[in-house]
């Protein structure tokens, strides 16, 4: 008797998310715990912890006294917000907000009072990639005390791109990456970034006016448009050089928004660049999608004899109102000794243990599909994973924010 004709394989549809896809698919502002800073914490040596889960209070007292708090880094390609609203003081509203580095002496970011509710450290990188990265309250002039004041951090993917022209208005703005960079070119140079939100959503947008730190002399504007390129919203109070935010607003209707960089005040020295982005509901804003995975010949009862045919169809929907421009691949891959590549029709790549296959610009409401086929094999083991990963360039052929957009999915999950 042939006992691999006779053996069977169940196969189960499962998907299991991994740390990114679960941040990206999050579509309400998470619960933020309230918790008050703890003393001691002078020193980057004390500090307290601070997550973006959490929304900290505090203190400066006595007259002279500064609250560390310390964050985790990821990598250079990661970075974070952190919004210091002193507004609700009830001595000196004036605080001010400081980035370092791992040693907890190297200034990364200062900024006081850029924000009309406090102080913002915008789109911060961390330079010494996954160490850990600190964030200092002191009250500025370091001759009053300051409370209470409220802390809030948000830790994001940064993947800079470059702003490209014509930008100049609403009408032309291109397509927004998680942040962007540029700079007024000329006087009278506006940038313009479009995003695809869905009603009730909430943004949050960010200019952070000295990314190099060396000192900008340019006064940076933050507009906001609606769908119908009406200005709703602005911020132009930090000043020359100062960061700038439009906080937490609630978007009302589906829709292209935009937001816009200016610098009406003054003249721009195109040297200075800026980094500008939007959250979306206290995480990163990407374009919406949805991943459909089908296998196309399952056995009765989800089986399959060893050596039968396993056939899996991979569709990559754009769902989102702007389409998602630049270089975009998918990929299978699959354990070696469970299944065989038999055909991947189309596939710019194949190996033993995966396919790839790879288009340009994926419009709104545009399918990406690819199919191949694979033969189950007779050294198939328990829990075999056949994974599927969606990547992508945020912004433009070429750019170097490549990052995975769905890592982590699998499917199917093999039983012998």
């Amino acid at each position: 008797m042939n006992k691999t004709a006779v053996s069977l394989v169940k196969l189960t549809l499962v998907f299991a998310a991994g740390v990114f896809l679960v941040v990206m698919f999050v579509s309400a502002m998470a619960a933020t715990a309230t918790r008050s800073e703890v003393e001691p914490n002078d020193t980057p040596a004390t500090a307290n912890t601070l997550d973006t889960s959490e929304d900290i209070t505090g203190t400066i007292a006595p007259v002279g006294d500064v609250d560390y708090f310390q964050v985790d880094g990821v990598n250079q390609l990661w970075g974070y917000i952190a919004m210091l609203d002193t507004s609700g003081s009830i001595t000196s509203t004036h605080g001010t907000l400081t980035a370092f580095g791992q040693d907890g002496t190297t200034q990364l970011q200062i900024d006081s009072g850029s924000w009309i509710s406090g102080s913002v450290l915008a789109w911060q990188k961390f330079v010494d990639s996954s160490a850990d990265h600190y964030i200092r309250v002191s009250e500025t002039g370091d001759d009053e005390t300051l409370g209470p004041y409220s802390l809030r951090y948000y830790r994001l993917a940064m993947s800079v791109q470059d702003e490209v022209e014509p930008n100049d208005t609403p009408a032309t703005a291109m397509v927004s990456a998680k942040s962007n960079k540029g700079a007024m070119d000329s006087p009278g140079d506006v940038d313009c970034l479009s995003i695809s939100v869905q009603d009730g959503e909430q943004f949050l947008f960010a200019l952070n006016a000295d990314p190099d730190n060396n000192g900008s002399t340019t006064d940076f504007e933050l507009q906001l448009y609606d769908p119908a390129d009406i200005q709703i919203a602005s911020a132009d109070f930090g000043g020359v050089g100062g960061n700038e935010v439009i906080d937490n607003i609630t978007l009302p209707e589906t829709g292209i928004y935009k937001y816009c960089i200016s610098s009406p005040s003054g003249t721009p020295d195109p040297l200075d660049e800026y980094i500008a982005g939007p959250v979306r509901n206290g995480h990163n804003y990407y374009p919406t999608y949805i991943l459909k995975p089908v296998w196309l010949n399952p056995g009765p009862a989800g089986t399959v004899a060893m050596g039968s045919s396993l056939t899996f169809q991979l569709n990559f929907t754009n769902t989102s109102l702007l389409p998602m421009p630049g270089w975009i691949g998918m990929y299978g891959s699959f354990d070696e000794n469970c299944l065989e590549l038999v055909d991947a029709p189309g596939a710019y790549y194949t190996s033993t243990k995966e396919a790839r296959w790879e288009m340009v610009d994926l419009g709104p409401g545009e399918v990406f599909t690819a199919e191949f086929e694979t033969r189950a094999k007779i050294g198939c083991q328990d829990n075999v994973h056949e994974s599927v990963v969606m990547a992508y360039y945020d912004l433009g052929v070429g750019k170097d924010g490549f990052y995975n957009v769905l890592p982590g999915v699998y499917l199917p999950l093999v039983t012998k």
